[in-house]
């Protein structure tokens, strides 16, 4: 079920400047305004909803690395359509050619082989206000294998994207890069805040992973492109894929996208 929206007060009153970035919160979300955990496996267990830890997503990750992820600051959006909404202040300016935002999961790469992820994806929509459409961020060439899908559980009936594609998933969506552990000589800020650039099956030197996002991929409903100059709420939900899930040590899990930080890039 849904439930209300959790107000959190942080004192910001200051515009983004270099200035600024020497303080740490600025880089994370102020609040989360809704949050709806779709059945699922994961979504039953209490330890990874957002209801028993109201700080979760409201700080940086907490990284395992490409082995295994540290699941203590998960939140599960349950299967397909299942969402969380963020909202940021100061806004996320879209820095044209360059990555705005990024969104840590808990994906590994299974045997450390970047080639064998046990990916979950979830889809990334944004708008600048409360009242705005919500635009997806969705690069050029995934626009043509996506579509909107309604997901029925019991009797509640509800939105979700859905990619014809499990394999060109890689950039333009969330749970794909693992979330690496940050070195106790590198401050959160300096770590979390770097992107890694999307699609490649390394992780870049100095960055701490998760899966980067520009706002210049902004389309509306009819997948035309939106010009955007900045942004203050995003959406991430749990994506449909013709698998719909992944095997890990034999067992098969239907796919389930977890959210751990979701992070302003450093200018």
């Amino acid at each position: 079920m849904r439930f209300s929206p959790i107000i959190f007060v942080l004192l910001l009153s200051c515009s983004v400047n270099e200035g600024n970035y020497n303080r740490a919160s600025i880089y994370y979300p102020v609040e989360v305004t809704d949050y709806y955990a779709a059945p699922g496996f994961y979504s039953k267990n209490p330890t990874f909803s957002i209801k028993e830890n109201l700080d979760k997503l409201l700080g940086f990750p907490k990284g395992g690395g490409i082995y295994g992820a540290d699941n203590s600051s998960i939140v599960t959006l349950g299967g397909p359509g299942g969402y969380i909404v963020v909202r940021f202040d100061p806004p996320i300016e879209n820095i044209p050619n360059s990555y705005d935002f990024i969104v840590f999961g808990n994906t590994i790469w299974v045997g450390a082989d970047p080639n064998n992820p046990n990916l979950e994806p979830g889809f990334v929509e944004v708008k600048e206000n409360i009242e705005d459409e919500w635009l997806l961020l969705v690069t050029p060439e995934n626009r043509d294998s996506i579509v909107k899908k309604k997901v029925t559980y019991g009797s509640n009936s509800i939105n979700a994207w859905e990619s014809a594609d499990d394999y060109n998933c890689r950039v333009g969506f969330t749970e794909v890069t693992p979330t690496l552990k940050k070195p106790e000589n590198i401050k959160d800020e300096d770590f979390y805040t770097v992107p890694d650039t999307p699609g490649d099956l390394t992780i870049d030197s100095g960055s701490g992973g998760g899966d980067a996002f520009k706002l210049e991929w902004a389309v509306d409903s009819k997948f035309t492109p939106v010009q955007l100059s900045s942004i203050s709420y995003i959406k991430i939900s749990t994506g449909l894929f013709p698998n719909g899930g992944y095997t890990y040590g034999g067992t098969y899990y239907q796919s389930e996208t977890e959210v751990d930080a979701i992070i302003r890039v450093k200018k």
